[in-house]
Protein backbone atom coordinates (compact mmCIF):
# COMPACT_ATOMS: atom_id res chain seq x y z
CA UNK A 1 0.00 0.00 0.00
CA UNK A 2 1.12 3.56 -0.61
CA UNK A 3 1.91 5.99 2.25
CA UNK A 4 -1.17 7.68 3.70
CA UNK A 5 -1.49 10.99 5.50
CA UNK A 6 -3.67 10.80 8.61
CA UNK A 7 -4.77 14.19 9.99
CA UNK A 8 -4.94 15.00 13.69
CA UNK A 9 -7.94 13.25 15.20
CA UNK A 10 -8.13 10.79 12.30
CA UNK A 11 -8.74 7.09 12.82
CA UNK A 12 -6.84 4.30 11.09
CA UNK A 13 -8.47 0.89 10.74
CA UNK A 14 -6.23 -2.02 9.73
CA UNK A 15 -7.99 -4.80 7.84
CA UNK A 16 -6.93 -8.44 7.59
CA UNK A 17 -3.32 -9.17 6.73
CA UNK A 18 -4.05 -10.71 3.32
CA UNK A 19 -1.47 -13.22 2.09
CA UNK A 20 1.25 -12.34 4.60
CA UNK A 21 1.70 -13.76 8.07
CA UNK A 22 1.74 -10.32 9.67
CA UNK A 23 1.20 -6.66 8.92
CA UNK A 24 3.42 -3.66 9.55
CA UNK A 25 2.43 -0.13 10.46
CA UNK A 26 5.27 2.30 9.79
CA UNK A 27 4.94 5.78 11.28
CA UNK A 28 7.00 8.58 9.76
CA UNK A 29 9.71 9.60 12.21
CA UNK A 30 9.33 6.49 14.35
CA UNK A 31 7.90 5.88 17.83
CA UNK A 32 9.15 8.00 20.72
CA UNK A 33 10.29 5.44 23.30
CA UNK A 34 13.60 4.68 25.04
CA UNK A 35 16.30 2.82 23.16
CA UNK A 36 17.40 -0.53 24.60
CA UNK A 37 20.56 -2.07 23.17
CA UNK A 38 20.39 0.44 20.33
CA UNK A 39 16.83 -0.45 19.32
CA UNK A 40 13.25 0.60 20.06
CA UNK A 41 11.87 -2.85 19.27
CA UNK A 42 10.06 -4.96 21.87
CA UNK A 43 11.21 -8.41 22.96
CA UNK A 44 8.01 -9.90 24.36
CA UNK A 45 9.68 -13.12 25.56
CA UNK A 46 12.29 -11.25 27.59
CA UNK A 47 9.93 -8.41 28.52
CA UNK A 48 12.05 -5.40 27.61
CA UNK A 49 12.28 -2.71 24.95
CA UNK A 50 9.56 -0.78 23.17
CA UNK A 51 6.74 0.40 25.44
CA UNK A 52 7.91 -1.02 28.78
CA UNK A 53 8.50 -4.43 27.23
CA UNK A 54 4.87 -5.42 26.74
CA UNK A 55 2.39 -5.79 23.90
CA UNK A 56 0.29 -2.73 23.14
CA UNK A 57 -3.13 -2.93 24.75
CA UNK A 58 -6.49 -1.42 23.94
CA UNK A 59 -6.58 2.39 24.17
CA UNK A 60 -2.86 2.52 24.95
CA UNK A 61 -1.15 5.64 23.65
CA UNK A 62 2.09 5.86 21.69
CA UNK A 63 3.86 9.08 20.80
CA UNK A 64 5.53 9.52 17.38
CA UNK A 65 8.52 11.75 16.85
CA UNK A 66 7.59 15.15 15.40
CA UNK A 67 8.63 15.62 11.79
CA UNK A 68 10.56 18.60 10.51
CA UNK A 69 8.87 20.46 7.61
CA UNK A 70 11.33 19.07 5.05
CA UNK A 71 10.53 15.52 6.19
CA UNK A 72 6.81 15.77 5.47
CA UNK A 73 6.75 14.05 2.12
CA UNK A 74 5.96 10.57 0.88
CA UNK A 75 7.92 8.15 -1.24
CA UNK A 76 6.50 7.62 -4.73
CA UNK A 77 4.62 4.40 -5.37
CA UNK A 78 7.19 3.24 -7.94
CA UNK A 79 9.81 2.99 -5.17
CA UNK A 80 7.67 0.55 -3.23
CA UNK A 81 6.78 -1.50 -6.30
CA UNK A 82 10.46 -1.82 -7.23
CA UNK A 83 11.30 -3.35 -3.86
CA UNK A 84 8.20 -5.47 -3.41
CA UNK A 85 7.95 -7.19 -6.77
CA UNK A 86 11.60 -7.49 -7.74
CA UNK A 87 12.27 -9.69 -4.71
CA UNK A 88 9.66 -12.17 -5.91
CA UNK A 89 10.97 -12.67 -9.42
CA UNK A 90 13.05 -15.73 -8.57
CA UNK A 91 10.35 -18.09 -7.25
CA UNK A 92 6.83 -18.10 -5.77
CA UNK A 93 6.43 -17.33 -2.08
CA UNK A 94 5.63 -20.94 -1.18
CA UNK A 95 8.77 -22.40 -2.80
CA UNK A 96 11.77 -22.43 -0.45
CA UNK A 97 15.23 -23.35 -1.74
CA UNK A 98 17.62 -25.26 0.53
CA UNK A 99 21.24 -26.39 0.55
CA UNK A 100 22.51 -29.53 2.34
CA UNK A 101 23.51 -28.67 5.90
CA UNK A 102 26.47 -29.74 8.05
CA UNK A 103 24.38 -32.46 9.71
CA UNK A 104 23.37 -34.02 6.40
CA UNK A 105 25.75 -36.97 6.85
CA UNK A 106 24.34 -37.69 10.31
CA UNK A 107 20.94 -38.71 8.94
CA UNK A 108 19.73 -41.07 6.26
CA UNK A 109 20.75 -39.97 2.79
CA UNK A 110 17.19 -40.08 1.49
CA UNK A 111 15.77 -37.65 4.06
CA UNK A 112 16.42 -34.58 1.91
CA UNK A 113 14.59 -36.30 -0.94
CA UNK A 114 11.63 -36.87 1.39
CA UNK A 115 11.65 -33.23 2.47
CA UNK A 116 11.67 -32.00 -1.11
CA UNK A 117 9.06 -34.52 -2.32
CA UNK A 118 6.18 -33.52 -0.03
CA UNK A 119 4.68 -30.15 1.00
CA UNK A 120 5.12 -29.03 4.61
CA UNK A 121 2.67 -27.02 6.71
CA UNK A 122 3.74 -23.96 8.71
CA UNK A 123 2.90 -24.52 12.39
CA UNK A 124 0.99 -22.10 14.61
CA UNK A 125 3.84 -22.34 17.16
CA UNK A 126 6.24 -20.60 14.75
CA UNK A 127 7.76 -17.31 15.87
CA UNK A 128 10.79 -15.09 15.30
CA UNK A 129 13.03 -17.78 16.78
CA UNK A 130 12.04 -20.38 14.23
CA UNK A 131 9.51 -21.47 11.63
CA UNK A 132 8.15 -24.92 12.50
CA UNK A 133 6.91 -27.34 9.86
CA UNK A 134 5.15 -30.67 9.76
CA UNK A 135 4.54 -32.84 6.72
CA UNK A 136 0.89 -33.71 6.10
CA UNK A 137 2.02 -37.13 4.84
CA UNK A 138 2.24 -39.43 7.88
CA UNK A 139 4.64 -41.86 6.18
CA UNK A 140 7.05 -39.06 5.38
CA UNK A 141 6.85 -37.79 8.97
CA UNK A 142 7.53 -41.29 10.31
CA UNK A 143 10.52 -41.67 7.98
CA UNK A 144 11.94 -38.37 9.16
CA UNK A 145 11.44 -39.34 12.80
CA UNK A 146 13.29 -42.63 12.24
CA UNK A 147 16.14 -40.75 10.60
CA UNK A 148 16.63 -38.37 13.52
CA UNK A 149 19.96 -38.84 15.32
CA UNK A 150 19.58 -35.98 17.83
CA UNK A 151 20.41 -38.22 20.77
CA UNK A 152 23.83 -38.98 19.29
CA UNK A 153 24.88 -35.39 18.57
CA UNK A 154 26.64 -32.89 20.81
CA UNK A 155 25.51 -29.27 20.78
CA UNK A 156 27.02 -27.26 17.95
CA UNK A 157 26.87 -23.78 16.48
CA UNK A 158 23.85 -22.87 14.37
CA UNK A 159 23.06 -19.93 12.12
CA UNK A 160 19.99 -18.21 10.73
CA UNK A 161 18.35 -20.37 8.08
CA UNK A 162 19.53 -23.67 9.57
CA UNK A 163 16.93 -26.45 9.15
CA UNK A 164 16.93 -28.77 12.14
CA UNK A 165 15.30 -32.20 12.23
CA UNK A 166 13.24 -32.76 15.39
CA UNK A 167 12.71 -36.15 17.08
CA UNK A 168 9.01 -36.22 16.09
CA UNK A 169 9.82 -35.82 12.39
CA UNK A 170 9.08 -32.10 12.33
CA UNK A 171 11.38 -29.40 11.02
CA UNK A 172 12.37 -26.03 12.42
CA UNK A 173 14.10 -23.33 10.38
CA UNK A 174 15.96 -20.88 12.61
CA UNK A 175 15.10 -17.22 12.08
CA UNK A 176 16.17 -13.79 13.33
CA UNK A 177 15.83 -14.40 17.10
CA UNK A 178 17.20 -17.95 17.12
CA UNK A 179 19.73 -19.28 19.59
CA UNK A 180 23.39 -19.66 18.64
CA UNK A 181 23.80 -23.36 19.51
CA UNK A 182 21.66 -26.45 19.13
CA UNK A 183 21.78 -30.24 19.33
CA UNK A 184 19.35 -31.31 16.62
CA UNK A 185 20.79 -32.41 13.27
CA UNK A 186 21.09 -29.48 10.87
CA UNK A 187 20.20 -31.34 7.70
CA UNK A 188 19.81 -28.30 5.44
CA UNK A 189 20.01 -24.53 5.23
CA UNK A 190 17.42 -22.27 3.63
CA UNK A 191 19.23 -20.03 1.17
CA UNK A 192 19.65 -16.40 2.20
CA UNK A 193 17.48 -15.08 -0.63
CA UNK A 194 14.45 -17.09 0.55
CA UNK A 195 14.56 -16.36 4.28
CA UNK A 196 12.28 -13.34 3.96
CA UNK A 197 9.50 -15.63 2.71
CA UNK A 198 9.45 -17.56 5.99
CA UNK A 199 9.14 -14.33 7.97
CA UNK A 200 5.92 -13.52 6.09
CA UNK A 201 4.40 -17.00 5.82
CA UNK A 202 1.13 -17.34 7.79
CA UNK A 203 0.49 -20.44 9.96
CA UNK A 204 -1.38 -23.16 8.11
CA UNK A 205 0.13 -22.35 4.72
CA UNK A 206 2.11 -25.01 2.90
CA UNK A 207 5.57 -24.73 1.38
CA UNK A 208 7.53 -26.81 -1.06
CA UNK A 209 11.24 -27.20 -0.37
CA UNK A 210 13.57 -27.60 -3.35
CA UNK A 211 17.25 -28.47 -3.22
CA UNK A 212 19.64 -26.19 -5.13
CA UNK A 213 23.39 -26.01 -5.49
CA UNK A 214 25.71 -23.30 -4.22
CA UNK A 215 25.90 -21.53 -7.59
CA UNK A 216 22.10 -21.24 -7.74
CA UNK A 217 21.94 -19.98 -4.15
CA UNK A 218 24.63 -17.40 -4.90
CA UNK A 219 22.84 -16.26 -8.05
CA UNK A 220 19.57 -15.76 -6.14
CA UNK A 221 21.38 -13.73 -3.48
CA UNK A 222 23.04 -11.51 -6.10
CA UNK A 223 19.69 -10.86 -7.83
CA UNK A 224 18.04 -9.99 -4.53
CA UNK A 225 20.85 -7.61 -3.57
CA UNK A 226 20.56 -5.91 -6.96
CA UNK A 227 16.80 -5.45 -6.51
CA UNK A 228 17.32 -3.87 -3.09
CA UNK A 229 20.02 -1.59 -4.47
CA UNK A 230 17.69 -0.43 -7.25
CA UNK A 231 14.99 0.38 -4.72
CA UNK A 232 17.51 2.18 -2.50
CA UNK A 233 18.79 4.23 -5.43
CA UNK A 234 15.26 5.17 -6.46
CA UNK A 235 14.46 6.39 -2.96
CA UNK A 236 17.74 8.30 -2.69
CA UNK A 237 17.02 10.07 -5.97
CA UNK A 238 13.58 11.06 -4.76
CA UNK A 239 14.95 12.32 -1.44
CA UNK A 240 17.61 14.33 -3.27
CA UNK A 241 14.96 16.03 -5.40
CA UNK A 242 13.07 16.95 -2.24
CA UNK A 243 16.13 18.63 -0.74
CA UNK A 244 15.89 22.45 -0.50
CA UNK A 245 19.36 22.70 -2.10
CA UNK A 246 18.36 20.71 -5.17
CA UNK A 247 18.47 22.72 -8.39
Amino acid sequence: ASPTYIPAGGRLQISNRGAAGCSYLAIAGGIDCPEVLGSRATDLNAGFGGIEGHMLGSAEKIQPYPLAPKQKHFLPLECQISARFSLREASPDNVIAILPGPGYAAVQNDLTQIICAKPFIMGADSDRMGARFKCANTRATAALARGDKAGLMASHGVARGAMQLLPDGGLIVLLADAQTTGGYPCIANVIEADLYKLAQLPPGDSVQFIQVNFAQARSASVKQSAALQRAKYSMQQYMRKQSPNHE
